[in-house]
């Protein structure tokens, strides 16, 4: 778990576990969408191992903000269980780091139970899995990504809901409308309020 920091902020990076993911999953494959569909879902000796990654940040003023989770102890105890049909069967390859994600925290002397803040990059499984050992953590999330995910076609497209908090613990971001734009960016928030954070 390497950190970093600069102007009195902290950053671990929190590694989950690793997953084979097929090489047209990664890359577009070529051919009709048959073929293209078959190539993103076949995991075959050219597959590339990803791995699945969460943050901590301690900020100075803010405390500490995960950004995204890591796996539940399920993930490695109970893998159907966990992720269902769709999602344990195309990654069944997922590899769970030997720490679950609170035990994990718990390594870097935060307490799962203490975290506030948790900004979500996006809400597939694999980031999604460790949020229910987050108990009074507030989540962060782009509306159009929360609606992806508590769809009825969710879990086929790499959701699973029973990850999900509680709506009254989700802050709904609507990105597409609103925010400025920062570097490369076309719209961010300042989710700090002190106008360093994009």
């Amino acid at each position: 778990m390497p950190e970093s920091s600069a102007a009195g902020v902290e950053l671990s990076v929190i590694h989950a576990g690793s997953i084979p993911m097929p090489r047209g999953y990664v890359f577009r494959a070529e051919g009709n969408m048959l073929s293209r569909l078959r190539a993103g879902v076949s995991v075959g000796d050219d597959a590339i191992t990803a791995p699945c990654l969460a943050f901590a940040v301690r900020h100075p003023d803010a405390g500490t903000i995960l950004i995204d989770t890591g796996l539940h102890p399920d993930a490695r105890d109970a893998f159907y269980r966990e992720f269902g049909f769709p999602m344990s069967l195309l990654f069944r390859g997922l590899r769970p780091a030997p720490q679950a994600f609170d035990e994990q925290l718990r390594t870097l002397d935060i307490d799962p139970a203490r975290v506030p803040a948790v900004i979500m990059t996006h809400l597939h499984f694999d980031h999604t899995s460790g949020m229910r050992l987050l108990p009074n953590a507030r989540f962060t999330i782009a509306r159009a990504e929360w609606s992806a995910a508590r769809s009825p076609v969710g879990a086929v497209r790499g959701y699973v809901r029973h990850h999900l908090p509680a709506e009254d613990r989700v802050e709904l971001l609507d990105l597409d409308r609103d925010g400025e734009p920062f570097g490369p960016f076309p719209r961010t928030r300042d989710l700090l309020g002190d106008g360093t954070s994009g």
